[in-house]
């Protein structure tokens, strides 16, 4: 059961990774749908996915990982 949670987190983590590396498929209409996309707000788009991934990756940790051990 752990360790189908995991599998299912990482392939959720895929997520805002593939946004932090390409934040311009991010505009089309996911989140910032409205928004330009320009340098100054695709950096913000990257910071907002990379706080979204270090929350979920906290949260496999003391949830999934600290119960594992």
């Amino acid at each position: 059961m752990e360790a189908l949670t995991i599998i299912v987190g990482l392939f959720i983590l895929y997520i805002p990774l593939h946004f932090i590396f390409e934040p311009e498929k991010s505009l089309k209409g996911f989140i910032f749908g409205r928004i330009e996309p320009t340098k100054k707000n695709l950096f913000w788009i990257r910071i907002f996915w990379i706080a979204v991934s270090a929350a979920f990756a906290y949260y496999m940790y003391y949830n999934v990982i600290l119960v594992i051990l």
